[in-house]
């Protein structure tokens, strides 16, 4: 069966006749199916189509803002974002307090320096090689001469001495010792002629 549209002015005319205020607790308007009659109900009946009252122009005014309603819960936290660009560096500081006074150092440079001379010994007074003077030589040909530092001393330089009054005699060994305690020296006369040789050690303080 097709359906009846009933038109606005018929719409407000029964709207006008029996008027919404002795239905004020009336929430639908429905169209009788069959009669074609506008109705205000709580609810449509059987046979009856619910109205849209904006369609036919019946929506009142907008009420009032309703009040504010309770605040909702926090939500969880968001994911950490990234880090932001590193910041210029910051002023200098000021300058700290002066820090308390070192201990002593030890004493720098050699201290306790003595010379230490050893001859070999002397086997007889023998021309000194001018014709005029006497030395005190030895005859050994291979003379090897020592000289030891006193207790707490080292050695920190050393050298050799001989007389006679031939060529220079080659000499084999200037050494220290390995534990800086004493300087050796040693030497051959090729020409087997007396002549006589020292050693000298220089010396320091050990500590």
């Amino acid at each position: 069966m097709a359906r009846r549209v009933l038109p606005l002015a018929v719409v407000a005319v029964i709207v006008a006749m029996f008027g919404f205020s002795t239905y004020a607790d009336a929430k639908v308007v429905c169209v009788s199916n069959f009669l074609q009659l506008l109705f205000v109900r709580d609810s449509c009946l059987p046979g009856e189509t619910l109205l849209n009252p904006a369609s036919v122009g019946l929506v009142g005014p907008a009420g009032p803002a309703g009040p504010a309603g309770p605040a909702g819960p926090a939500g969880s936290p968001g994911p950490q974002g990234p880090a932001g660009p590193q910041g210029p560096a910051g002023p200098a500081g000021p300058q700290g307090a002066q820090g308390p006074q070192g201990a002593p150092g030890s004493p720098g440079g050699l201290t306790g320096l003595v010379r230490i001379q050893v001859d070999a010994p002397s086997t007889g007074s023998y021309d000194c090689g001018d014709g005029v003077h006497f030395c005190a030589l030895n005859e050994t040909a291979t003379q090897d001469v020592i000289a030891t530092c006193p207790s707490g001393k080292k050695v920190v330089g050393g050298s050799y001495l001989f007389f006679y009054g031939g060529p220079t005699i080659p000499i084999r060994v200037d050494v220290p010792y390995l534990d800086l305690s004493a300087w050796e020296v040693s030497g051959t006369n090729v020409a087997n002629s007396p002549w006589r040789l020292s050693a000298v050690a220089i010396c320091a303080d050990s500590n």
